[in-house]
């Protein structure tokens, strides 16, 4: 009998996790992470500063003021030595994993704070985690 388990539509996604941590609001600690993962990259934005109004009629400000933001590399860009073969990349599911102690010291807390927030509003929930270390909790506090 014939095996019809090399169907891609029965294949699992494989996850490929990125973990980053201690960043600590250090904003070349964390661009040399971005430059140097396997799954995250950087793309050219023009920065914005946009007045806008919520659901409740209240001002706020889309503020991104910055000339380039995270995202996560295309399928085929993506690097790996366990999947050389063009169909088991399609297969891949990259995960940014962030472990903590995402501000403090640095002084670029916003740059971070903003570039993580944003790859998480355009990714979602499942593609961008975060857990939170003792700074990130007595930041909250504050």
């Amino acid at each position: 009998s014939s095996n019809n388990n090399n169907n891609s539509s029965s294949k699992k996604k494989k996850r490929l996790i990125s973990f980053i941590t201690d960043i600590e609001g250090d904003a070349l600690y964390f661009d040399r992470f971005v430059e140097n993962s396997k799954i995250l990259d950087f793309e050219p934005v023009r920065p914005i500063f946009q007045k806008h109004r919520n659901e409740d009629k209240e001002q706020s400000f889309l503020h991104f003021p910055y000339e380039k933001r995270v995202i996560f590399r295309p399928l085929h860009e993506l690097k790996f030595p366990q999947t050389s073969d063009e169909q088991e990349q399609e297969h891949v599911d990259p995960v940014l994993v962030c472990g903590g102690d995402m501000w403090d010291k640095g002084g670029s807390d916003l740059y971070v704070t903003r570039q993580l927030l944003s790859l998480y509003d355009r990714y979602g929930p499942d593609k961008v985690h975060f857990i939170l270390g003792n700074r990130d909790v007595n930041k909250m506090r504050i």
